[in-house]
């Protein structure tokens, strides 16, 4: 569901004339709701594209909404032929291949047996469905955040029983997004990595496509990945992808856990049954309850067949799992006769605890709370406890949080660019899945429904790829480093008791975490001034890090302009116009440039810094004066360390913002000493 403050967007917009595209690695239920096209008009002319392959058995009818559905697998199944051949010659390649041939496998549907597509399309331009909640929680009316966007699917990677989540073939990635661009899409949302673990910019068929879509004034927006907290595993780092980080928003599922000593703790749930009486049940750790042919590890987690029966039934029952988890041990307390579920992750100490779709009354607490709770568990004879009816609650502070799963910078391999670029909602977003198969994937579980709250860096993408694509509706001549830059520039860096943005545990979120703020797409429509940047800008970009001429023509189509593009004789990535400033390697002093297109009304900004710890910012000219719209600007900033060796071993953050009294336009600084046994570094 999109947040209520989007409404503002969507009246100055009025009905934007858009087409949008989800590249994904499953398919799409166009039966939804979601994707009606009540009250549209006529598909725009310049749309090129068709509805389905000619292969399609599943006779899907595209509409005035869902406007083309694709699906591309030759380089699949080149793959799987070489595996095939290869397993008749008795070889071993790869991971020693899959299980199947490729003449059984089905490229002829588009069915979305997973609903990762349905679920994110939906999110980013997902028609107005009202009565919608999951299992009971977040009712209301569901709407993408472009929720009279046009949609286009293009499914480019195929599951494999061995490889969960899809397997991509960099082929299929480069024939969906050359066919995108040539149908006339506006925006490219991609929930998906292309998971290379060599780190360069030129193995990434994802950053190569982007570069193509760019060129061709097309907005791309990626998901940083579920790979936190730990720091330097953000995806998608090329400069012209808006890459997005997942938070929390002020709604949340909660349930209150109540112990027999009367202790009382807040935790989160999804489960749509509630416990029979308001009475005390039994309470049992689940490793108390195990069987003695299992392991520890497994009875702690709540496997199948990792519990005595006798001793969990009737009980509510305590199990330290991974959150993605849960949903199969409750439907194993099920089978043996719990009553209720307690679920923590001790590897995580987060306030982004959040319910999965279990199917007996359960409450997923945090660390702190989990670990009390088994105290009191060693510490009595008799545990008891019970699980109140879980409730939808709003206002919840502080929002937003980080989520701990959300991808963190730096950047791997271009450290100067900084990552996440902006964080959005990516928790609890309910939205649109086909009702083919239960909301656990478990054979067990009959539930079906059409509507669900899920999780990830995949749901925030989304969000901002529809925001992004309402920015396009309103500034037609504005680039994708326009949007970009008005998207990071006027993100807010406060929650809602007015203090810093805080991460999963608590700390003050820094811009590796959350970039450079929170979504704010109501100052994102007016921004003041843009960072912005041309194709051969990013051309140069590739050149400060390391490509040659010859690499760079990868990037670029047969028929560019720029085939014969030459590298300059001297650039520096940090001096890429950026919308932040990111100093990863600092020897003393070093001084970069930047430029700023007013594009709003005539003003004067004035330049005002908050230094990170230890450095001194300092700015030319401090001052800006805009006569029209369109002019451009160009201001230095020296960055110096203050006392030398006192930042080798971390960065410190501050901002640069320029204010003219209506605009505040925001930029993050980031400062890291170069190691003193280290000869290179970024130096004036």
């Amino acid at each position: 569901m999109a947040p209520s403050h989007l409404w503002t967007i969507w009246i100055e917009l009025k009905i934007a004339i858009m087409s949008f595209l989800r590249l994904s690695w499953e398919g799409i239920w166009p039966e939804s709701k979601s994707f009606s096209d009540e009250g549209m008009g006529p598909i725009p002319s310049r749309w090129k594209g068709r509805c389905t392959d000619e292969d399609e058995d599943r006779r899907l009818t595209c509409n005035k909404k869902l406007i083309s559905m694709r699906k591309f697998y030759k380089g699949f199944k080149k793959e799987m032929d070489e595996y095939q051949d290869a397993e008749k010659r008795n070889a071993s390649i790869g991971e020693g291949l899959y299980m199947f041939t490729p003449s059984s496998y089905n490229f002829t549907v588009l069915d979305d047996f997973g609903g990762h597509g349905t679920h994110t399309l939906s999110t980013a331009g997902g028609a107005f469905v009202d009565g919608v909640s999951s299992f009971g929680y977040g009712n209301g009316t569901v709407k993408g955040a472009a929720p009279k966007a046009r949609l286009a699917h293009y499914k480019m990677c195929w599951a494999l029983p061995t490889r969960p989540g899809g397997h991509c073939q960099a082929a299929d990635f480069l024939a969906a997004f050359e066919q995108a661009i040539y149908d006339g899409i506006d925006i490219l949302s991609v929930s998906q990595t292309s998971r290379d673990e060599k780190d360069t910019l030129m193995s990434d068929p994802l950053a190569i496509g982007g570069l193509h879509a760019v060129k061709k004034g097309i907005v791309m927006v990626g998901a940083t990945g579920n790979y936190g907290p730990v720091v330097g595993k953000a995806e998608h780092m090329a400069p012209w992808i808006i890459s997005v980080g997942a938070s929390t928003m002020d709604r949340e599922f909660t349930a209150y856990l109540r112990l027999g000593d009367n202790q009382r703790f807040k935790g989160f749930t999804a489960a749509y049954s509630v416990l029979p009486e308001d009475k005390l049940y039994p309470l049992v750790y689940s490793v108390d309850a195990k069987l003695e042919t299992t392991t520890i590890h497994r009875a702690k987690e709540c496997w199948e067949e990792s519990l005595n029966p006798d001793l969990v039934k009737g009980k509510i029952v305590v199990c330290v799992l991974n959150r993605l988890s849960a949903a199969g041990a409750s439907l194993e307390l099920q089978r043996l006769g719990a009553v209720g579920m307690i679920s923590f992750d001790e590897g995580l100490t987060g306030k982004d605890a959040y319910g999965m779709a279990v199917v007996i009354p359960s409450v997923e607490l945090t660390t702190s709370n989990g670990t009390a709770v088994l105290s009191y568990i060693n510490s009595t004879k008799s545990p008891m406890a019970y699980i109140e009816a879980g409730k939808t609650e709003l206002n919840a502070k502080p929002a937003p949080v980080v989520g701990s799963f959300s991808g963190r910078g730096p950047s791997r391999f271009v450290p100067e660019i900084l990552k996440p670029d902006i964080i959005a909602p990516g928790i609890n977003i309910i939205s649109a899945i086909p009702p083919l198969n239960p909301p656990t994937f478990e054979d067990e579980d009959t539930r079906r429904v059409n509507f669900i709250a899920w999780y990830g860096t995949s749901m925030a993408t989304p969000v901002v790829a529809g925001i992004a694509a309402l920015l396009k509706g309103m500034h037609r001549d504005w680039s994708p480093a326009a949007i970009k830059s008005a998207l990071m520039t006027t993100a807010c860096v406060l929650d809602n008791t007015n203090q810093p943005i805080r991460d999963y545990d608590g700390t003050e979120a820094t811009p590796f975490s959350r970039g450079a703020g929170h979504l704010n797409p109501n100052k994102a429509m007016d921004p003041g001034l843009v960072y912005d940047a041309a194709f051969e800008d990013y051309l140069n970009f590739l050149c400060g890090i390391g490509y040659n001429s010859t690499q760079i023509s990868k990037f670029s189509s047969d028929d560019d302009a720029q085939k014969n593009f030459q590298c300059p004789k001297s650039y520096s990535v940090l001096d890429f116009n950026n919308p932040a400033i990111i100093v990863p390697n600092l020897v003393n002093t070093v001084t970069v440039s930047r430029t700023v297109k007013n594009v709003g009304s005539p003003g004067t900004y004035n330049v005002e810094v908050v230094e990170p710890a230890g450095v001194s910012v300092e700015v030319e000219p401090k001052t800006l004066k805009f006569d029209k719209e369109g002019e451009e600007k160009i201001f230095k900033v020296t960055v110096k360390i203050r006392q030398p060796g006192t930042l080798v071993s971390s960065y410190a953050f501050g901002s640069l913002t320029w204010n003219d009294g209506v605009h505040t336009v925001r930029s993050s600084i980031g400062v890291k000493e170069a190691a003193a046994s280290n000869g290179s570094g970024s130096s004036a």
